[in-house]
């Protein structure tokens, strides 16, 4: 077989293997945003109605009240900069707070309270049997950073940050 023939046949497998894969992609594309609409609309229903007692029930302890006065608020499609001494920082979205939140945990974070996300896997953290240990950035490449040394403080430090009463 000379190198043309080898060319065509490899053309002629190739071209209606990768229609076939495009077809099938194209069937499968509105499940696919129908299973995302979905995931989006329980996220938001999740934050909006945040269940302490699931949680309080997981990790055996009451849950600080600047913590739940916090997620009293509206926090859908909020984000901030956090500019404090330990440096700055985004988030992107806020975590909700229920009984499905603790089998959400990263590997090694599930004995904490995840309360937001920089949008990249990454979580701001706090250990509710430990409150005065503060919130710290769990980046799950990397590892843990201190943010600020206590729960209220980051709370306030999020309603003062810029634009988050817009």
């Amino acid at each position: 077989m000379s190198d043309f023939e080898v060319v065509i046949l490899m053309a002629v497998l190739a071209i209606p293997a990768i229609g076939l894969i495009w077809l099938v992609r194209r069937m499968r594309a509105p499940f696919r945003k129908r299973r995302d609409e979905l995931a989006v609309a329980r996220y938001r229903e999740r934050l909006a109605a945040p269940d302490f007692a699931a949680m309080e029930a997981h990790f055996g302890v009451e849950l600080p009240a600047e913590l739940k006065a916090f997620y009293r608020q509206p926090l859908l499609e909020k984000s901030a900069t956090l500019r404090l001494e330990s440096g700055e920082w985004d988030i992107d979205s806020f975590e909700a707070i229920d009984g499905e939140s603790p089998r959400e945990a990263w590997p090694g974070c599930e004995s904490y309270v995840a309360i937001a996300n920089d949008g990249c896997g990454n979580r701001y953290l706090f250990d509710p049997k430990q409150p005065g240990r503060g919130v710290f950035f769990h980046d799950h490449e990397i590892g843990e950073f201190p943010v600020v040394d206590s729960l209220r403080g980051f709370l306030m430090a999020i309603e003062a940050s810029e634009g988050w009463r817009e």
